[in-house]
């Protein structure tokens, strides 16, 4: 195998936490592996575009969250030299937190997003519009059919949402619209 960056390994790293959250697999490992990807492309970000702006705007943003709380889930998953009987909660919560800012500080990176970062912001821009969607346009073509979209998402549970994630990445890569899946991957 040939020897990678570390921003492609932490974008190889983001894209397989994204496939493994769509799939409702391994939730501690889907944390593990988008929190990773957030700490190279954190740690890269000042060396690959020092203009120090954006990284300065993150530190604040991931300040007010607070660091601690920010990196416990993730810190429980990676070491247990003092608390070996703990119990973690591994909700996507956590997951989703990690990969999408992960997937901005890549996206600042290299203008560019996979086919699993874009199947993400799909999901999340149904999820919280306000948030993902970019700013409202009523007279945009389509406009009216993703909130109509948005307003029939409110009430969709996890697994729904993450089988939509999987149908956008199986358009995004193939260009073909997935046909449901019957039998959808069990946690």
């Amino acid at each position: 195998m040939a020897e990678i960056t570390k921003l492609e390994a932490a974008q190889q790293q983001l894209d397989c936490a994204i496939r493994l959250l769509f799939n409702l697999d391994n939730m501690p490992s889907v944390i593990t592996l988008s929190r990773a990807a957030f700490r190279v492309l954190f740690d890269i970000y000042p060396v690959l575009r020092p203009d120090g702006v954006y990284r300065s705007r993150l530190d604040d943003l991931i300040k007010q969250m607070g660091w601690v709380k920010f990196s416990a889930v993730a810190n429980q998953l990676k070491h247990a030299d003092n608390d070996a009987d703990a119990m973690i909660d591994p909700h996507p919560i956590h997951a989703i937190v990690g990969i999408g800012i992960a997937i901005t500080i890549y996206h600042q990176i290299t203008g560019a997003r996979t086919p699993e970062m874009q199947a993400f912001e799909v999901v999340m821009s149904v999820i919280a519009p306000d948030v993902f969607a970019g700013p409202h346009d009523p007279e945009a073509e389509g406009y009216d059919d993703f909130m109509k979209a948005v307003e029939h998402m409110k009430n969709a549970t996890h697994e729904q949402l993450m089988e939509m994630g999987r149908g956008a990445l199986h358009h995004l890569k193939t260009g073909e619209i997935a046909a449901r899946d019957p039998h959808p991957p069990r946690r």
